[in-house]
């Protein structure tokens, strides 16, 4: 009896391998899942906690930490100094140190002061056409009506008056001490002369001083022919005022600045410009306050400026030239 129930069961063994069978299957199945769930290492790993790091730029690299990167500047941003604009150079005497320019004749005139003499200048050629000699050491020069030019004598503290066509001398007139530049008023006849202590004001028709507006050293005068305001930059610090003939006021401008030697206006488009300190140019727009600074590579005291053209004309005393630079 004992025997038949053994036969009718399992065979000895069979316990132990079902278990075995049982474990290899669970295995399979944990190690199938897991080669399911591993990530592909093909793949990039991604980032599963915390704030995604920003990649670094060489030009934010160099930076210290806690500021942002120094913006580029856009090819809008102006410059700060223009390149120049040439348009040649004249030849002229011995040491010019002002200009003047008759437009309608297309003509310019130089002091020259070691020249003791004027340059006339044919700006269309960029030629020296001829010379006009005058007493002592001309220091300035401005162009009248009816081709009359107006020279300074430092020197000898006068004014001529020339012939522009013939070099004649026509008359003289005493002024201030040291007289260093001249502007003219065509339509109001009138003669400002830049001395030592002050600007003086005479009649062209008769040679005759009227007025003397009290300034501190002068240095060179500018007028606007529309307007009839007078330019006038002073003093060691290069200041800039206008003066208004009909009311008999000053208005100080706060332009100008150290360095400063030489100016122009042009009242038709509302242009300021001056020479200094150097080699540069410097135009201030009246209307918009705008500054455009021109590097001209020599060193330049005077110049003025043909509203025509648009066209600088620049001592460069040293060099015994006039540069043209177009500043249109």
């Amino acid at each position: 009896m004992t025997g038949a129930r053994l036969g009718t069961g399992l065979r000895p063994g069979a316990p132990a391998l079902r278990l075995t069978g049982i474990v290899l299957v669970a295995l399979l199945l944990v190690l199938g899942a897991a080669a399911v769930l591993s990530p592909d290492p093909s793949l990039p790993t991604p980032i599963t906690s915390g704030t995604p790091t920003a990649s670094v730029t060489p030009s934010s690299a160099s930076e210290p930490p806690g500021q942002s990167p120094t913006p580029s500047p856009t090819p809008s941003d102006p410059p700060e100094l223009d390149p120049p604009v040439m348009t040649g150079a004249i030849r002229v005497g011995e040491r010019p140190v002002a200009v003047a320019l008759d437009g309608q004749a297309g003509l310019g005139y130089t002091a020259n002061h070691d020249g003791g003499d004027v340059s006339v200048m044919d700006l269309a050629s960029g030629l020296e056409i001829a010379t006009l000699p005058v007493p002592g050491r001309p220091s300035a020069v401005a162009t009248g009506p009816s081709g009359v030019l107006y020279v300074a004598d430092r020197a000898g503290a006068k004014v001529y008056t020339i012939d522009a066509a013939t070099g004649t001398r026509q008359a003289v007139w005493k002024v201030g001490r040291a007289p260093v530049a001249l502007a003219v008023d065509v339509d109001l006849e009138r003669l400002y002369v830049a001395v030592r202590k002050a600007v003086e004001v005479y009649d062209t028709t008769t040679g005759k001083r009227v007025a003397s507006l009290p300034v501190a050293g002068p240095t060179d005068l500018a007028l606007d022919q529309g307007t009839h305001h007078l330019w006038v930059l002073w003093g060691v610090g290069g200041s800039v005022g206008r003066y208004h003939p009909a009311t008999a006021e000053w208005t100080e401008t706060g332009l100008g600045g150290e360095g400063a030697s030489g100016l122009d206006v042009d009242g038709g488009r509302h242009r300021l410009y001056l020479t200094g300190p150097g080699d540069v140019l410097v135009e201030h727009d009246l209307h918009t306050e705008a500054v455009r600074r021109i590097a001209v590579g020599q060193p330049i005291t005077a110049l003025r400026v043909d509203p025509g053209s648009r066209i600088a004309y620049l001592v460069e005393p040293d060099g015994n030239q006039v540069i043209a630079l177009s500043v249109a």
